[in-house]
């Protein structure tokens, strides 16, 4: 990897991890978290049971965190981490990808990264990564899936991906409960 991601830079404050959404419609309408929608979705698709789910919901923000305080590569493993946690997207410059493997099953949260803003990570696509067909299909799947979460990155980067705040968490940054993902 050519550039050094800011999961493995250490951070003296805890950098923030946003989830894009779409435009506020109006002011008495929310927008749709993109993010937190789509771990929704697979979560309640692939773990059925609650057990399940929590554990991978866990693995998840588990390994958002440590992405956000820069020590992925911190000596101890950490669960739900992939051996290869995080890789930058060839098809779509700007897109970064944290990897789990969750069960025996591949998941991938792409996102974008920039030091110089808050917040640093924003979050914009999650998704079960699909592993069935020829290695060219399955790199066609992985680049639409990349291309999906680019084109949400320059539908939202106007609106400052629906981060509300300057230096502190919102409602659709990744906090440390569970209960936001359900």
């Amino acid at each position: 990897m050519d550039e050094k991601s800011l999961c493995f830079q250490l951070a003296e404050c805890p950098r923030l991890f946003h989830c894009c959404t779409s435009a506020p419609v109006s002011a008495s309408t929310r927008p749709n978290c993109y993010v937190k929608d789509d771990i929704k979705r697979v979560a309640t698709s692939d773990f059925r049971a609650n057990g399940a789910r929590y554990a991978m919901l866990g693995a998840v923000l588990g390994l958002i965190h440590h992405a956000e305080q820069g020590d992925l590569d911190a000596t101890d493993p950490i669960p739900g981490q992939s051996s290869d946690p995080i890789h930058k997207i060839v098809s779509q410059p700007d897109i970064w990808e944290l990897r789990w493997k969750i069960r025996g099953n591949p998941y991938r949260l792409y996102y974008a990264e920039d030091i110089s803003e808050k917040p640093e990570f924003v979050g914009l696509s999650f998704v079960r990564k699909s592993t069935n067909g020829t290695s060219e299909e399955i790199r066609q799947w992985q680049n639409q899936d990349a291309a999906q979460a680019q084109e949400r990155y320059r539908h939202a980067q106007p609106f400052q991906w629906g981060h509300t705040t300057k230096r502190k968490r919102c409602e659709y940054c990744f906090g440390d409960s569970i209960s936001d993902l359900l």
